[in-house]
């Protein structure tokens, strides 16, 4: 998370309040001042055709490190 007083890229969680959203206290570790940033769901109703055409590339992946999975027992 990128602090919004001096923009570095290295801060902390330092508290989490769950929920339906969850509130977390975050620290920076160069300027030392602390933000707070929500983390909710986003519940949407998504078609299949969406979900393979967005997310080819993570699809293709997982299904390349199965792939490898069943090749290499195969060859024991």
């Amino acid at each position: 998370m990128i602090c919004p007083f001096c923009c570095c890229d290295k801060t902390r969680v330092i508290a989490t309040i769950k929920g339906l959203e969850n509130r977390r206290f975050r620290r920076c570790d160069a300027c030392n001042k602390t933000f707070e940033t929500n983390e909710r769901v986003l519940a949407k109703h998504l078609e299949a055709r969406y979900l393979m055409s967005e997310f080819k590339e993570y699809i293709d992946e997982s299904d390349t490190k199965a792939d490898k999975t069943q090749d290499h027992k195969e060859q024991r």
